[in-house]
Order: structure tokens, then sequence, then C-alpha cells
């Protein structure tokens, strides 16, 4: 199997696991958060699901400068339905730009940084698995506990939760 068939893989399996968390959201929930600094769960829900859009920018810019965007928590969306359409329109795109992209472009550099400052510069292959799929899936675990702490059913993700025993 090939890098980007391995990487269209991947991405199949964990955005239908993102999409199962997604569906389970409690709308009448969506300003609450478990801690002053943490993110309600409607930011939360919108973070993961705007992540999906840095796998094409990942694919089609050189760099993503964080300076230049406004990475604050602002819920922009009020329903479970506009997350979920947000979701399937940046897998679209997501998909797209893969199914476009060569082998030699998945070993060509990528930065991220803030103004002058490089957090890092790897590979895109490994910006799409670290910076992009890890970290969709380290703020899915977030939102799993922010479930919990709701008591909204878990859903399973490689197997069956302690909800679906």
């Amino acid at each position: 199997m090939s890098l980007k068939s391995s990487l269209i893989a991947e991405l199949k399996y964990e955005s239908a696991n993102t999409t199962k968390a997604l569906e389970r959201l409690p709308e009448e929930h969506f300003n609450w958060r478990p801690h002053e600094k943490s993110y309600t769960l409607g930011e939360l829900a919108e973070h993961i699901t705007k992540m999906y859009s840095w796998l094409p920018l990942t694919l089609s810019t050189p760099e993503m400068d964080l300076s230049r965007t406004d990475m604050q928590a602002k819920q922009s969306f009020h329903s479970k339905a506009e997350l979920l359409s947000e979701l399937e329109n940046n897998l679209d795109w997501g998909f797209s730009e893969l199914d476009k992209t060569d082998e030699e472009k998945l070993n060509e550099p990528w930065t991220l940084r803030t103004g002058e400052h490089v957090i890092f510069t790897m590979p895109r292959k490994a910006s799409i698995r670290m910076f992009v799929y890890n970290h969709i899936i380290h703020h899915r675990g977030q939102l799993m506990v922010y479930y919990r702490m709701l008591g909204v059913p878990v859903p399973g993700m490689y197997g069956p939760s302690g909800d679906e025993k």
C-alpha cells in the first residue's frame, strides 16, 4: 500500500469515528465547559471539525502562519447539523487534495510558524499525521471526557466503549 493510500484509509477510519462522536453532541450543552480555561463543548466540537481543513491546507501550502489566523475559540456553529455539514465539506476538500497529491509531494517540507518563530518544519507526511490526524484524535478524546462528565454515552472508537458493552 502506498503512503497516500495509507493516509486516505486512515482518514476514512478516523473521520468515521469523528462523525460518530459528533452525532452524539448534546446541543443543549454547547455552552458548557468543565473548567474556566477549557473550551466550551460547542467550541471544542467546532475546533475538531475545522481541524479537518488543515489537511488540504497542509497539502496545498508550504506553511501555516498562526499569527495570520485567528486561533481563538469562537463558536460560529450552533447546531449539530451545521457542524456535521462543515465536517463533510472539510472531508470532501481533504480527500480531493489527497487524491491529487503525488507521493513526492508528501516528502516535501512543511512549516508551522507564528510570525518569525518556527514551531516545526517536517515532511508533509509527518505533518499530516502529527499536526492534523493525531491532533484531531487528541481533541476528540477530550470531547469524550466532556461526554462522560455530561452523562452522554461515549461511542466506541476502536472497539466498544464502556457504554456499549
